[in-house]
């Protein structure tokens, strides 16, 4: 009889991993091990071999999934299978070498994979909030989240975010209590108040990260709505795009320069303001493009500095200008000037001249 190994949950032959519905011919297959189809007993009111549940990541139990989850490794299940006669044989002989039944043994497996669904739970489940979620282990969080947040911030609950400004909520909690004392309430309000009467309020605000105020929506715009553009977002104020005009060749917004981090200047990507983007917002409506809103839009710090340093350049070009124009002196001789206006006179003629008629000239002026 093989040797049972602890499951890690990992397949070591990924030959497996496509293995699903019990083969037809088996156990007088003639591929044996590189048929596409499993080698071993199957439950009868189960459509084949759940490959979700072996990863972990099913979202349904033994019960209500359609598939049967096995403990084991299939590899170990089909060399198991083959020496025994039924299905029934083949779970006694699991449970003796493991020293526990069957089906306990599905069941922790099933816990395991809620608690692997709580490192990857961050968005809120809409289907939880109108109380029609069918999923038994969701990958979606089941409680509500602070108003103005997006979810939950799993990397705070590996101490590695450090942003104070984080759009995700902090629990000091967790998750899986979280989601516990959410059930039978109807917003975050009830909620709150349901930890704060079992912890206290203080207590309370630190678990629940409402002493951190959420940003505002505003803060987090960027890039121009495209439903705008055309009149057609519904969203209003609430929308996470900007409701406004950006400046020809600009991507949207620059964030850091409202910040105060940005150093780029006007080789920034990104459009420099001066103002709050809500009042940008208001100035957009009134105008139909950007050059009308440019007419009656404050000019930013990096524009003004551009507009001094192109003055001080003009300037200093005209002090060069000055000092090279020459001066007449009067006391150079008139002769060199009178030579001068000859040579002009010159020139003017022969322009004036067509090319035919040059020679003739030249000749007169021998004669």
């Amino acid at each position: 009889m093989p040797v049972l190994q602890p499951y890690t949950g990992v397949s070591s032959n990924k030959d497996y991993e496509r293995k699903v519905k019990q083969c037809a011919f088996w156990p007088n297959c003639k591929h044996h091990s590189m048929c596409k189809y499993v080698h071993a007993f199957v439950d009868p009111s189960k459509a084949g071999i759940c490959q979700y549940a072996l990863n972990r990541v099913c979202v349904n139990t033994e019960e209500t999934c359609g598939y049967m989850h096995l403990p084991i490794p299939l590899e170990a299940w089909e060399t198991i299978s083959q020496r025994c006669r039924s299905l029934e044989q083949a779970k006694r002989y699991v449970e003796k070498s493991q020293g526990i039944s069957w089906n306990q043994m599905v069941i922790d497996q099933d816990e395991h994979a809620k608690d692997v669904a709580y490192l990857r739970k961050s968005l809120p489940c809409k289907d939880w909030s109108h109380h029609r979620c069918p999923k038994k282990i969701c990958n979606l969080v089941h409680a509500w989240i602070q108003p103005g947040k997006k979810g939950i911030c799993q990397r705070f609950y590996k101490r590695s975010c450090t942003n104070r400004r984080c759009t995700y909520q902090h629990l000091n909690m967790p998750l899986k209590e979280y989601e516990a004392l959410a059930q039978g309430t109807r917003s975050f309000k009830e909620l709150y108040a349901k930890i704060a009467a079992r912890y206290g309020w203080e207590a309370a605000n630190m678990m629940t990260d409402v002493h951190r105020p959420a940003p505002q929506v505003h803060e987090r715009k960027v890039v121009q709505c495209e439903h705008w553009k055309t009149k057609e977002c519904f969203v209003g104020s609430n929308c996470l795009y900007l409701h406004g005009h950006v400046k020809p060749g600009k991507k949207g917004l620059c964030i850091n320069y409202m910040k105060g981090k940005c150093k780029k200047g006007n080789a920034c990507v990104y459009q420099h303001i001066d103002i709050d983007i809500m009042h940008y917002e208001r100035l957009s409506e009134k105008a139909k493009n950007y050059e009308e809103l440019e007419k009656i839009l404050p000019r930013c710090d990096d524009e003004l500095d551009a507009d001094l340093i192109r003055e001080a350049a003009n300037v200093s070009l005209k002090e060069q200008t000055k000092s090279t124009v020459v001066i007449d002196d009067p006391a150079r001789p008139l002769v060199w000037k009178e030579e001068e206006e000859k040579k002009k006179k010159m020139c003017r003629e022969n322009r004036a001249v067509k090319p035919g008629q040059q020679g003739q000239q030249q000749q007169q002026q021998q004669q």
